[in-house]
């Protein structure tokens, strides 16, 4: 079970916070990741992919229904790079993240908390935080980690559209 819930973060993962040893700060984030330091780390030997990530809360709205949950603004490296497959539809490319797509990925828990259980998702337009986004994927099953968050509980945009829009933001909170 312990080896299934390491497994299930991505082998061979490693995670860059911004900050120093040694340092206090009050509240908020530093903003010194950009998505550009995730392409300079992949460019070193050695390393796989290195994907970028701005997490943070969100509402999701469908019709009238409003949900409560988590967004991930990333790459499309995601998927591979945290063994996570998409079940239906696709997850964003490279030429979306680029272009700034209003693109969403959605988790299962989320469908659950939005949609009827026999409507399909994926073309269907939802608002995060006001802002139009269409489902263009559903994320397969991945259940809880090892602390018991629901990861399934998560929506997936490109980290330049999500951030920007979404936070008005152009900095990563991770690597």
């Amino acid at each position: 079970e312990v080896l299934a819930s390491i497994s299930a973060m991505g082998t061979n993962l490693l995670l860059i916070r911004p900050g120093a040893p040694n340092q206090r700060f009050d509240g908020g984030f530093r903003a010194t990741l950009m998505p550009a330091d995730a392409v300079a780390i992949a460019d070193l030997p050695n390393v796989e992919a290195a994907v970028p990530e701005f997490p943070g809360g969100v509402t999701v709205r469908f019709q009238r229904n409003d949900y409560v949950t988590q967004i991930d603004g990333t790459t499309a490296d995601y998927p591979k790079v945290r063994d996570w497959p998409v079940a239906a539809g696709s997850f964003f490319n490279d030429d979306d993240v680029k272009s700034y797509r209003p693109v969403v990925v959605l988790g299962q828990t989320v469908i659950r908390g939005l949609f009827a259980p026999e409507e399909d998702p994926i073309g269907k337009f939802v608002l995060l935080n006001n802002h139009p986004f269409q489902v263009i994927g559903i994320m397969a099953p991945k259940g809880a980690d090892s602390s018991g968050t629901d990861r399934d509980d998560t929506v997936f945009t490109p980290i330049t559209t999500g951030a920007l829009r979404v936070y008005g933001a152009r900095f990563a909170r991770t690597i």
